[in-house]
């Protein structure tokens, strides 16, 4: 099993990079997006985040 994270605005995903890390009890995500969003065209803001086999 893999680890998946996704991001989707208006129903379209980003292309970002992704990071996992876990340690001392806790775990987290990191999302790196380098292209401008501008929050006034958001309508929809979807994050999905699981596990797939």
């Amino acid at each position: 099993m893999s680890r998946v994270f996704r991001i989707y605005v208006n129903d379209v995903a980003l292309d970002g990079e992704m990071s996992y890390y876990q340690g001392n009890g806790s775990s987290s995500y990191e999302f790196i997006y380098d292209k401008p969003l501008h929050l006034e065209n958001v309508k929809t803001l979807r994050l999905e985040v699981g596990y797939k086999q």
